[in-house]
């Protein structure tokens, strides 16, 4: 579902509640930042401390922000969000869009890639058009969506869709609640070191060999991808 977080100016937000996002949506995150009459993007970063390391920065700028769990698409850094749409504009999304999708490219990078070959500009924010399409194609999948841009005179704004869905804490405005640590714990003796976290829609399985976390168990023994091509040789060494 990814995790979708607006950060407006002077306002901090905790390392923790930023390390539990990407924990509970580790497959890549992003954020967008005004600068110099622009919209900054940085995204693709693969680790929490990657991304803790680009953001610390601007922590007190006003940012769009998310974290990535891959629906379609390649799991890597071109499929992260936020997307620029052009040099004053930027999209970012939380949940489906019924959207067109390629083995490479996921339904958000599909729709900006069409975005922009029908030449858009700064004005574009303000066309009753663009705004109505992007709204109905975030309320007909019931997810949220967000628009970062700049005016002519570098003014900043945020356009939150579908924000209601959404929750405000502490002035800042989360698109679901998987910022928050995780509260429910389960283990299986079979299994030594496995753990699962649930927030309130999913559950977060961590291999018990690398501990990187997935929403999605590779096989019945909850290895991730990589640590199960050497599972035999777990066994032998009694790790399960």
């Amino acid at each position: 579902m990814c995790l979708l977080i607006y950060k407006p100016k002077n306002k901090l937000i905790s390392a923790e509640a930023l390390r539990h996002g990407f924990e509970n949506n580790p497959d890549g995150a992003g954020f967008s930042i005004p600068e110099k009459r622009k919209i900054k993007v940085l995204k693709g970063f693969m680790t929490f401390g990657e991304f803790l390391e680009a953001f610390k920065p601007y922590e007190k700028k006003e940012a769009l922000i998310h974290f990535r769990i891959g629906t379609s698409g390649k799991r890597d850094a071109e499929n992260c969000h936020p997307f620029s749409i052009t040099e004053r504009l930027a999209l970012a999304h939380n949940g489906i869009f019924h959207y067109r999708s390629t083995p490479d490219q996921s339904d958000t990078a599909c729709l900006v890639e069409d975005l922009r070959g029908i030449g858009l500009n700064e004005q574009t924010i303000h066309n009753r058009h663009f705004q109505n399409l992007i709204q109905a194609l975030v309320v007909e999948s019931h997810s949220r969506a967000a628009i970062h841009w700049t005016g002519r005179r570098g003014e900043s704004r945020v356009w939150l869709i579908n924000e209601a869905t959404g929750s405000w804490v502490d002035g800042i405005w989360f698109s679901n609640s998987s910022w928050k640590e995780s509260v429910a714990t389960a283990s299986f003796p079979w299994l030594k070191g496995w753990k699962s976290n649930s927030t309130s829609r999913r559950l977060v399985y961590r291999c018990p060999v690398c501990r990187e976390a997935s929403y999605t168990p590779y096989d019945a023994e909850w290895f991730c991808s990589s640590c199960f091509a050497d599972a035999d040789d777990l066994r032998r060494e009694g790790l399960i």
